[in-house]
């Protein structure tokens, strides 16, 4: 006769893996502040996530603002001071011992699993990370003091007399203090860079 076979079939849909990978470089001139992303680097594509799934492209949409990425360093700690420069050749020098990264911030990885649909996905974010350099800054140098002597007769450069600071120093750090000492100053008679004579 006819047998006929009832029951459930259980079917279980696992999640596709979406793995958010920031990619790209982006810079700025030191100026002693924390480093942050802009929005023009965004907008000019200097800054950018890709969703790299498992699968087919994913169903989610979010427009990642300036305050869902965070610029660190090696430990995780925000990143300050300057890690690049350009040397006389205009060649772009940068530390390697002194990395920065540009990563998605616990909040933003919030955000996305909060979208719809993105319980179809285990979302994570990946190893791998933008870039960021600040370059040094360049220092601008002020001389200041003066001496006084009678004409014809000689006098010897006093470095006591004379005081340097930096005119564009910037950031919370305490500016150097620099103490002259000879040698560290000449007298250019001839305006050509060059020492020239005694005073």
């Amino acid at each position: 006769g006819n047998s006929t076979i009832s029951g459930m079939i259980t079917y279980t849909v696992a999640p596709a893996n979406l793995s958010l990978t920031v990619s790209g470089t982006a810079s700025k001139v030191y100026n002693g502040e924390d480093a942050k992303i802009t929005q023009k680097q965004i907008d000019d594509g200097e800054i950018k996530v890709v969703w790299n799934t498992s699968n087919d492209a994913p169903s989610l949409e979010y427009n990642f603002t300036p305050a869902d990425f965070e610029v660190v360093d090696k430990n995780g700690q925000p990143a300050v001071h300057a890690n690049a420069g350009i040397n006389n050749q205009g060649q772009t020098l940068i530390a390697k011992d002194n990395p920065y990264y540009v990563r998605l911030t616990d909040a933003a990885i919030a955000k996305v699993k909060a979208l719809a649909n993105a319980s179809n996905y285990n979302i994570t974010q990946a190893e791998d990370s933008g870039k960021y350099l600040i370059y040094a800054q360049k220092a601008e140098l002020t001389l200041t003091g003066s001496q006084t002597t009678t004409y014809g007769t000689s006098m010897p450069l006093d470095p006591s007399a004379y005081q340097i600071d930096f005119s564009n120093w910037s950031g919370s750090t305490p500016k150097p203090q620099i103490t002259l000492e000879n040698g560290d100053i000449y007298v250019d008679t001839n305006g050509d860079g060059q020492e020239g004579a005694a005073l």
